[in-house]
């Protein structure tokens, strides 16, 4: 059985057709220039100390106040109940 892999960053974006997607990343700064030169809009990331497993990021996206927009909490809900 293969562990699970963590991340220490967690957050939404909207690449450049418009599609807003949870994104995941163990490099938030490397990750932030790579949608900035993509051409990616309304980027919001949140960083955590130890590096979690996808769920448990999205679990405290979900209570975090940058993510509380219609947006955002359906995109936390499809991922937690999908």
């Amino acid at each position: 059985m293969s562990e699970e892999k963590t991340y220490t960053a967690a957050g939404i974006a909207t690449d450049d057709r418009g599609n807003t997607k949870l994104r995941f990343t163990s490099n938030l700064k490397g990750r932030l220039k790579a949608f900035k030169r993509a051409g990616w809009t309304d980027v919001a990331m949140m960083e955590v100390e130890e590096p979690l497993g996808k769920r448990a990021l999205v679990e405290l996206l979900a209570e975090h106040e940058d993510f509380q927009s219609e947006q955002a909490q359906e995109l936390i809900d499809g991922f937690l109940n999908g």
